[in-house]
């Protein structure tokens, strides 16, 4: 009732004022144009109150049903209420109607804000230009309210402008969407432009279009940053008759204010990663594979070099973009190489170390070739290498495997990642192992009597020996892994020493004191320590850690312990069968024989070492009896009558020897090794 009462005396005052034929204009009679100006917007804004309230007609019921019920009668003006509310069930068409007698009233005092409004309105540039910035200018231009001739026009704030014009252009005079022009960010004068008012803020619709066609045209997109500046407005857009919209209004600033900084950031990572993905490219066409057609082919994964130089340009690209934007490069360069060293990243997507510990270059590809003697490893090289053939195969192994690339992993995927990838590959040395295992269970007897008898009884038990080259296969492999992953620890020690040498040295002096009388557990964690910075250890502990979790669940500690010293055993007196295998040929060239046979001796030291740490048992004495059964199968093998079985006997004794060299009793190439007691 008192809003009906409210907009009948508004309506009575407008239509007396145009009775007395008042003439409005901010600069001659501002107080009173200001007042119906106000007027106005306030009579327009209850107006649209009332049709946004839910339910009009079911709460009019209930205050008719009320008033009936408390005073015996219903209310006299109700009649006049209910109809009101029908007829402004649509305000926007209403009120172009009910103020078409006051257009000429309503339109000579906005057109005298034309003046104010586009001076107010007007870039620094542009003041500068006309000397309203100008302290030698008259003191008449400049712009100070108090030269000014219409000094209260100056006080006017441009929001209180604006909502006169919005709210009386668009529901008053039908004019749909007047153009407010408001200062442009980069000074390049007015903007057309729907800014900082209050519909915006009751319309988003038209302003998430608006920004949308702003992010589309390039020449726009620099002043795509209003958008959510303009959500900062909508708080104080409250009329001091509707205290309640204060929460609806900073609900809808900070959904559009968020929605507008999302799709800024998209639209800027998107250009960021544009620039950087140039780099990349420009930075791949300087690679040496680019400076010859016959050596570039494609491939699914980089080489880890080719990365490693990509991954410079991306990030010489993004620390140049800090010194143009407040942008700390530093953190976000140690927050993605830091997810990039392990196999997921924040978002769940494969990282750097997943491509290169998961592909099949290095665990299906270049270690699988090598089990069919289609890549070597070459001591000398200190690289797989590929034996040349016919048929190509689809990537050089000394490409993805030598010094430089070994370096360019470990620093692509730093400690971490070099740590998933031991992991990965001691997964597949457990596994190897296990089926060893099997095999030694399968020849138990003999393998028994073997160890047990004298030298001239053994030519009659070896004949009992079930799959004794699978054996030797599967020892070459564990070999041919441990060797590639000793090569992966040397690319990540040299890494470590360039960048941590202050850590290096005291981790490596930790590694030597270690004794054989030194409790075993920590051993083994000086022995983790170490590993992790790329020092090799006597003892691998990721091995340890690996044949640890294969152990036989069914089979006892004691079994398992005879297992794996009959598994040397197995493997010793196996030794006199790579003779007459053409391909046990030692090759000068290569450091090594031609069917990777070198590699069985890290594969026996190593392995041995693991295994009977695993047990607490000595090292030492296990590996005397290796060498004390190899050597006296060899030496039988000169007597054997069939010299195509002698073919590379010399060969296999090099391999006996390295491995005696290698593990000295438990020691490492080249040093004298310590021997390994009982715990």
């Amino acid at each position: 009732i008192e809003f009906r009462t409210i907009c009948d005396h508004v309506y009575e005052l407008l239509n007396t004022i145009d009775a007395s034929q008042c003439f409005f204009d901010i600069h001659i009679n501002y107080d009173l144009t200001k007042g119906y100006l106000d007027l106005v917007v306030t009579y327009v804004s209850l107006v649209l109150l009332l049709a946004r309230a839910e339910e009009r007609r079911l709460l009019l019921g209930l205050y008719q049903c009320a008033h009936e019920m408390s005073h015996g009668a219903s209310e006299p003006s109700f009649p006049r209420l209910a109809q009101m509310v029908l007829e402004y069930e649509h305000p926007l068409k209403k009120l172009p109607e009910e103020f078409g007698p006051h257009t000429k009233a309503v339109s000579s005092a906005l057109l005298s804000l034309r003046a104010p409004f586009l001076r107010r309105c007007r870039d620094a540039e542009l003041w500068r230009q006309e000397q309203l910035l100008s302290l030698l200018g008259p003191a008449g231009d400049m712009l100070s309210p108090v030269t000014s001739d219409s000094m209260a026009c100056e006080y006017l704030s441009l929001e209180v402008m604006e909502r006169w014009i919005i709210r009386e252009c668009c529901h008053c005079l039908s004019v749909p969407n007047p153009p407010v022009r408001v200062p442009k960010p980069s000074g390049q004068g007015p903007q057309p432009f729907l800014g900082r008012v209050p519909k915006s803020c009751f319309y988003p619709r038209p302003l998430e279009r608006m920004f949308a066609q702003t992010l589309d045209e390039p020449s726009m997109l620099r002043f795509a940053i209003a958008f959510p500046l303009l959500c900062a407005h909508f708080s104080r857009c409250q009329h001091p008759m509707c205290p309640e919209e204060y929460p609806q209004l900073e609900a809808a600033a900070l959904g559009l204010c968020h929605k507008f900084l999302e799709e800024l950031a998209r639209v800027g990572s998107g250009c960021v990663l544009d620039a950087c993905a140039e780099q990349h490219n420009l930075s791949q066409q300087l690679l040496p594979k680019h400076c010859a057609a016959t050596i570039s082919r494609a491939r699914e994964v980089a080489r880890p070099s080719e990365v490693l130089a990509g991954l410079g340009a991306y990030m010489g690209l993004v620390q140049r973009l800090g010194h143009l934007v407040a942008l700390d490069t530093a953190r976000l360069l140690r927050a993605v190489l830091l997810q990039q060293s392990h196999p997921r990243d924040g978002s769940g997507q494969p990282t750097l170390t997943a491509i290169y510990t998961d592909w099949s270059v290095y665990l299906e590809a270049l270690l699988r070739q090598a089990s069919t003697g289609a890549v070597l490893l070459s001591p000398a090289l200190q690289a797989f290498t590929t034996v040349p053939r016919e048929e190509q195969p689809p990537f050089s192994a000394a490409e993805f495997s030598d010094v430089s690339e070994m370096r360019a992993l470990a620093e692509l995927i730093g400690p971490y990642g070099m740590r998933f990838l031991s992991e990965n590959l001691m997964w597949h040395v457990g596994s190897q192992v296990t089926e060893l295992k099997k095999l030694v269970v399968e020849n138990m007897d003999t393998l028994v009597q073997l160890r047990c008898c004298r030298a001239e009884q053994r030519p009659a038990l070896l004949p009992r020996l079930s799959s004794a080259e699978n054996v030797l296969k599967r020892m070459t492999i564990i070999g041919e892994i441990l060797s590639f992953r000793a090569m992966a620890q040397q690319g990540l020690r040299e890494v470590f020493s360039q960048h941590c040498p202050f850590l290096m040295g005291p981790i490596e002096c930790l590694a030597d004191v270690v004794t054989p009388d030194t409790d075993i557990q920590v051993t083994l964690s000086i022995f983790e320590l170490a590993s992790a910075a790329g020092v090799p250890c006597e003892v691998d502990p990721a091995l340890v850690t690996a044949l640890a979790g294969h152990r036989t669940e069914a089979m006892s500690p004691e079994e398992d312990y005879k297992v794996s010293c009959l598994l040397l055993v197995f493997v010793a007196v196996s030794l006199p069968l790579l003779a007459a295998d053409p391909a046990s040929l030692y090759n000068p060239e290569l450091d090594g024989h031609n069917n990777n046979v070198h590699c069985l001796a890290k594969a026996i030291v190593q392995l041995s070492a693991a295994l009977f740490t695993v047990h607490s048992k000595n090292i030492e004495t296990h590996l005397k009896e290796f060498l004390l059964l190899a050597s006296s199968s060899l030496l039988q093998l000169a007597q054997e009558p069939d010299k195509a079985r002698l073919r590379n006997q010399d060969s296999i004794v090099l391999l006996l020897h390295l491995v005696g060299t290698w593990g000295h009793l438990g020691g490492t190439p080249g040093t004298p090794g310590d021997t390994w007691g009982d715990t």
